[in-house]
């Protein structure tokens, strides 16, 4: 992703900060703490602390019950489910 992106008044830079942490999520790391989101993907706690409490307020990241961290949410199954039904009517 070209660094120029988060600079440029063409997108929304909370939506393109909302994506980065979601992106950060793989096998291999399936739960992140605020801190370690904000250190990866450069931008305040604070800042990634409501966009989290957000993604979690619609599905999109859980927190784990007795940690400080999140995991994917089940809305991101769901729309992964719509995308490979809609690909299979092709």
């Amino acid at each position: 992703m070209p660094n120029d992106i988060a600079y440029s008044r063409t997108y929304a830079t909370s939506l393109l900060k909302g994506v980065q942490i979601l992106n950060l999520f793989t096998r291999e790391k399936s739960e992140w703490r605020v801190g370690e989101m904000s250190k990866k993907i450069g931008a305040a706690k604070s800042t990634v602390s409501r966009i989290a409490r957000t993604l979690e307020s619609e599905g999109y990241l859980q927190r784990i019950q007795g940690r400080e961290g999140y995991r994917l949410g089940l809305r991101l199954w769901e729309l992964g489910e719509i995308a490979l039904y809609d690909q299979s009517e092709f």
